[in-house]
């Protein structure tokens, strides 16, 4: 299969699990967590679609540095999806795991030329989890840092058709 089609690919399935994320946050009070499951479920199996298009195209460019954050991200969607292992803190354990993960490729991108806009968001989403947890915890920061994580890979899913016509 060519690499442009895995691509387009990899950006329709970033696209997808940002709008999912996105709409996850504004779901969350309205139905119990156990319907939820699968709409979480496959927002991070679309998330992790589009962080492989992020990351193997600029692979050599990122360096161990881009192979660490990947590895990351990944280990912390396994950490939320596996929370029974973890005496019930996947989430809390995994979830910053994710965000920080997905935020050091993002700035890794941008500084490799590519993605800035997404590495925005994501600092956005950083800055926001932490103010969040550290200043504000009566307000959902969780809800808004999701919803900026969600839009970070709307914006990263966008970009990748067009950056896989440049050179890596």
């Amino acid at each position: 299969m060519d690499d442009r089609i895995l691509l387009r690919i990899a950006a329709v399935m970033g696209v997808a699990g940002g709008a999912l994320r996105v709409a996850d946050a504004l779901l969350t009070g309205h139905f119990t967590g156990a319907k939820l499951e699968p709409v979480y479920f496959l927002t991070d199996v679309f998330f992790l679609g589009g962080l492989l298009g992020l990351y193997l195209p600029r692979r050599a460019a990122l360096g161990w540095a881009g192979l660490a954050s990947f590895a990351a991200t990944a280990i912390g969607f396994l950490f939320i999806r596996s929370a029974s292992l973890f005496g019930g803190v996947g989430y809390t354990v995994g979830a910053p795991i994710v965000l920080f993960g997905t935020t050091a490729l993002g700035v890794l991108l941008a500084i490799n030329g590519s993605q800035r806009v997404a590495a925005g968001i994501w600092l956005a989403a950083v800055a926001v989890a932490i103010t969040g947890t550290c200043c504000m915890p009566q307000v959902r920061e969780f809800d808004a840092a999701g919803i900026l994580y969600g839009l970070g890979f709307v914006a990263a899913g966008f970009a990748l058709p067009r950056e896989s016509r440049k050179p890596a």
